[in-house]
């Protein structure tokens, strides 16, 4: 979705399919070992996995471990 003012404004908002907006990768306190910058708990195809919140910059983990067997 994006704002009905554009292109003066560059508002975009990912809307799931029940129509509300999505919620962003949740920031863990865990550091990325290659840059130091947190990881973050990403869902993809497979479930939850961990990334560098700096993707794709950083090469860090890439979907380190299935979120430990869901803590």
């Amino acid at each position: 979705m994006a704002c009905s003012r554009y292109p003066d404004c560059n508002y975009r908002a990912n809307i799931g399919k029940d129509g509300k907006p999505r919620q962003g990768p949740k920031v863990l306190e865990e550091p990325c070992p290659i840059c130091g910058k947190p990881l973050v708990e990403r869902r993809g195809r497979f479930g939850l996995f961990k990334s560098c919140s700096d993707y794709p910059k950083c090469p860090g983990p890439k979907g380190v471990k299935k979120l430990e067997a869901a803590s």
